[in-house]
């Protein structure tokens, strides 16, 4: 990996202002880690953080990440195999996630000042959704096809200026379509724009409930 010591050291000091007081009493308080022998939470969400900045293809590809010493090092972890990592992250609490993200986007909103959030190029969402492949074995509940486990991730982002803020999550399994979280997540605004591809297009949003939607042909 080109650049693999500069892209560690820069990519552990990303987690030092998470790693605070909030966190651990989130942490304490939900009892995320009351159980975990030996990956933490704030370790598992930065080596889940370093996989997809990565692109590593699973969770052997990131358990063999630790036989760089300096990746260990980073991470303040020896090693772990991939199924200590799966067990953890079945085990998360996606109300944990939850919080945490929330917290998160409001410490931006804080540091960039909400007001200048407002009155920035209006009020423009994007929407969009992703699919997060799982194994059908471990989580019943994901079944997307006969062989394939998943979720779906429908992510809306805030637009302003040249910066992009996630503004709501939703998760779901991965079968249900696109367009059954739009209520959830298209802004009833006279001065929103919300921006989404074909696959969402048949909302309520187009039928005038919205008066200012756009929807981009995909890719």
């Amino acid at each position: 990996m080109q650049g693999k010591d500069t892209t560690l050291s820069s990519f552990h000091q990303l987690f030092v202002l998470l790693s605070n007081d909030y966190f651990w009493q989130l942490t304490a308080g939900m009892g995320v880690d009351k159980y975990a022998k030996k990956l933490n939470s704030l370790q598992l969400v930065e080596i889940i953080a370093f996989a997809q900045l990565e692109q590593l293809k699973g969770l052997r590809d990131i358990s063999n990440s630790f036989n760089d010493p300096q990746f260990s090092r980073a991470l303040n972890l020896d090693s772990i195999s991939f199924s200590q990592i799966s067990r953890r992250l079945r085990d998360l609490s996606p109300e944990f996630i939850r919080l945490l993200f929330s917290y998160l986007t409001t410490k931006v909103g804080q540091e960039i000042g909400f007001e200048n959030l407002r009155n920035a190029v209006g009020r423009i969402y994007l929407i969009d959704s992703t699919t997060i492949s799982l194994c059908l074995s471990q989580y019943r509940w994901a079944e997307f096809r006969k062989t394939k486990g998943g979720i779906k991730l429908h992510l809306r982002l805030r637009f302003f200026e040249e910066e992009v803020l996630p503004d709501k999550a939703v998760i779901t399994p991965a079968r249900p379509a696109d367009k059954t979280q739009m209520d959830a997540l298209i802004v009833e605004a006279k001065d929103a724009l919300n921006v989404f591809d074909r696959a969402t297009s048949t909302t309520r949003s187009l039928t005038g409930t919205v008066k200012k939607a756009s929807a981009l042909p995909a890719a």
